[in-house]
Order: structure tokens, then sequence, then C-alpha cells
């Protein structure tokens, strides 16, 4: 297993993973990147046109080896 830390941005907060979590491959990456994105999305209501919610995943090097998003855009 390795150790890989999930940063995020909401649309108003860049939120740094101090502590990381420890998974098996990069599928493991992709479905808690993939999680964070959803719950972030649950919380975040958007009060403008279009908002985009992001998680950079570094793995213990600080390399990044993945990056995720998540775009809403309202129509009228």
């Amino acid at each position: 297993m390795s150790r890989y830390f999930f940063d995020s941005f909401d649309g108003s907060a860049h939120v740094t993973d101090e502590t990381g979590a420890e998974l098996d491959d990069i599928q493991a990456v992709r479905r808690q990147a993939s999680t964070a994105l959803a719950e972030m999305a649950a919380e975040v209501v958007p009060i403008e046109d279009r908002l985009e919610l992001f998680v950079d995943v570094r793995d213990e090097a600080g390399t990044t080896v993945l990056k995720a998003r998540a775009i809403f855009e309202m129509f009228e």
C-alpha cells in the first residue's frame, strides 16, 4: 500500500490534505477521488452560473498522480 494525499478546491477554499490515505493501487485512488468530488458536490450550492470542483492527488513523494474535476453549469 502507498499513501496518497487528496488536495481539494470547492470554488472558494483550497484544502491541502496533510494526513492522506493508504490505498492499494491507482484504481482505489480513482474511486477515492470520485467519492471526494461527490461529497463536495453534495455540500456546495452553486451561486454562480459555473462552479468547478477539483481534487488533485499526490503520492508520498509529492508527485501529482491524478487530477479530478466536476463542473456544474446553470442554464436558464
